[in-house]
């Protein structure tokens, strides 16, 4: 009898058996990991925030035509997305759920100013500027027209049947610590960048260091 008691114990923990508290309920289950490729977002320093001594930024907008991934296997693509960094949050992760298996090499975004109409910009930045030589904060507006084609290098491999994720960092110190805020125009109050020269550097940080991958 005592092998017999010593058996039935033995078949009742067998692997494959579900194990039933004593409430009679069973663990929930775990929701399946979304397949494909994700592309997040992540600002350093955060957004909105200071980013230097003298500028604050409170939201910052870009406007994409397309978001492409370029791999060996060739390029999958998102269409009319736009990224805002504000006091309501940050862009969503965009999701590439039919993404082949293949290994990622570069993130294309085509930043254009006619992504979502009336807005009139390819980028807007606006915040609050401090003079070093002086308490009172100024604010500002930073935006631009112009189309540019920005690279952000990555090698990531998706598996079949696997996910991966790209975390794409922006850092607008370089962008925005080369403006000279006290020669900007003045319209109702607000410190003005919105065309000319001066706007070639901000471009070119745009283009080289702003976007890269966030290892």
């Amino acid at each position: 009898m005592r092998l017999f008691g010593v058996l039935l114990v033995l078949v009742g923990c067998s692997p494959g058996n579900t194990v039933m508290p004593v409430d009679g309920s069973t663990e929930p289950d775990v929701p399946p990991r979304a397949q494909g490729l994700t592309v997040t977002w992540n600002a350093q320093p955060s957004l909105p925030g200071m980013i230097n001594n003298n500028v604050m930024v409170t939201d910052a907008v870009f406007q994409l035509e397309h978001l492409q991934l370029l791999s060996d296997a060739g390029g999958i693509t998102h269409t009319r997305i736009q990224l805002e960094w504000n006091a309501d949050g940050q862009p969503s992760d965009e999701v590439f759920s039919d993404a082949p298996v293949a290994r990622y090499q570069q993130i294309l975004l085509d930043m254009r100013s006619d992504v979502h109409p009336p807005f009139s910009y390819a980028y807007q930045i606006q915040g609050m500027w401090t003079d070093d030589n002086s308490s009172n904060a100024r604010p500002f507006r930073i935006s631009d027209s112009v189309v540019l084609d920005i690279p952000v290098a990555c090698d990531v491999a998706l598996p079949a049947n696997g996910a991966v994720t790209v975390a794409v960092r922006i850092d607008l110190r370089d962008a925005l610590g080369g403006i000279n805020f006290k020669n900007l125009q003045v319209e109702s109050g607000v410190l003005v960048l919105d065309g000319g020269p001066a706007l070639n550097p901000v471009r070119d940080d745009l283009v080289r260091q702003t976007f890269s991958l966030d290892n």
